[in-house]
């Protein structure tokens, strides 16, 4: 009996927090209609402090800083919304607009046919999404094997059904795989402030300036040490920058 009141407690006190996130990110998108967007951010992170992750949330987010003029905590925000939404269309259009706006843009060479089909086969769906369609997959072929053995259907047709979502499965386990080394090998970030100054070492006074970043650059982020993280640009430079200047993705 006490552990159904505590359950009883707990779905009560989950509906009562999702309802006070409703309200907030209602409230945020009233802010957001009236161009106070000062206010609508101050929501909306409000939310984001909460670990409530939303592809909806992070587009928002994004819209609000674009229009409050904040450019790399745009760009952040919607390659955060775009992780988890892949297939909204609006996030990578608005995405696109605000890279725009980054000084001294690097513009990246056409990948070649089949790497971009990859590449956007890949980032269609999320990882979970991914790890969805292999159990999935797995799991016909489990249910077409046991059909085939324990009602002898031994047809060509059904072989080659069976065969089909074997090859499929490793397939799809082969992209998953590949996700998730990207993710646990690689962390990028967007640099959230212009005129960043880029050092050779984690410490201002004793490294060199090496270069200045821009406002929504995006990085690779290799290590934290205290106050300072070391980043990799597109060319393969290197170098260290104070870690509030950058986001996370």
């Amino acid at each position: 009996m006490l552990m159904k009141r505590l359950i009883f407690i707990l779905v009560i006190s989950s509906h009562s927090f999702s309802d006070q996130i409703i309200e907030k990110f209602q409230a945020a998108n009233a802010r957001y209609n009236d161009s106070d967007y000062n206010k609508a951010i101050q929501l909306y992170e409000e939310i984001v402090s909460e670990n409530w992750q939303s592809g909806y949330l992070y587009y928002n987010l994004g819209n609000s800083y674009f229009r409050a003029g904040m450019v790399g905590q745009s760009i952040w925000a919607y390659n955060k919304a775009l992780k988890l939404s892949p297939r909204f269309d609006n996030i990578e259009y608005n995405l696109e607009i605000a890279n725009t706006k980054i000084k001294d843009r690097v513009t990246l060479p056409p990948e070649f046919f089949f790497v971009d089909f990859y590449v956007q086969l890949k980032n269609y769906y999320t990882f979970f999404e991914w790890l969805f369609l292999c159990g999935l997959i797995v799991f016909l072929s489990a249910g077409f094997f046991m059909l085939s053995k324990v009602l002898i259907l031994n047809s060509n047709v059904v072989r080659r059904l069976i065969l089909i979502l074997s090859f499929s499965a490793f397939v799809l386990h082969l992209i998953a795989f590949d996700i998730f080394l990207e993710y646990s090998k690689e962390t990028h970030g967007i640099i959230i402030f212009d005129d960043v100054h880029a050092f050779s070492g984690p410490f201002q006074g004793e490294s060199t300036r090496l270069f200045t970043l821009n406002e929504g650059t995006r990085v690779s982020v290799l290590q934290n040490q205290g106050s300072w993280v070391e980043i990799v640009l597109l060319s393969g430079e290197k170098a260290w920058i104070p870690i509030e200047k950058i986001k996370v993705i």
